[in-house]
């Protein structure tokens, strides 16, 4: 019969987790892996099999000359500049109520 290391709790350094580490999902697994001195992989690893925490990302916030953008220009144009994804454009100009710019043409 065949124990996984993952079932012991046996790491690549051959050390158990321990209750320092048991900040899984409390902060972003980059900054944890550093302060613990893991890998990224590992403490992403652990957190997936210990918690239901599936993704931790702070929100950026909007700034005041993107928020001025939207409905003026278009939406791709809007995520393009400051590197925000479509939707989350899309997502901002319609919570803030802002009609969608129509395109010249």
């Amino acid at each position: 019969m065949y124990i996984g290391r993952y079932s012991l709790e046996i790491t690549s350094a051959g050390s158990r987790w321990t209750a320092k580490e048991e900040a899984l999902g409390t902060m972003r697994d980059a900054e944890l892996a550093k302060r613990l001195n893991r890998t990224i992989l590992f403490v992403r690893t652990q957190r997936l099999l210990k918690t239901n925490v599936r993704f931790i990302k702070t929100p950026r916030r909007w700034t005041a000359a993107e928020l001025r953008m939207l409905g003026r220009l278009p939406e791709d144009e809007v995520a393009r500049r400051p590197g925000r994804l479509l939707e989350s454009v899309q997502n901002k100009r319609v919570q803030l109520g802002i009609p969608r710019r129509a395109r010249k043409g």
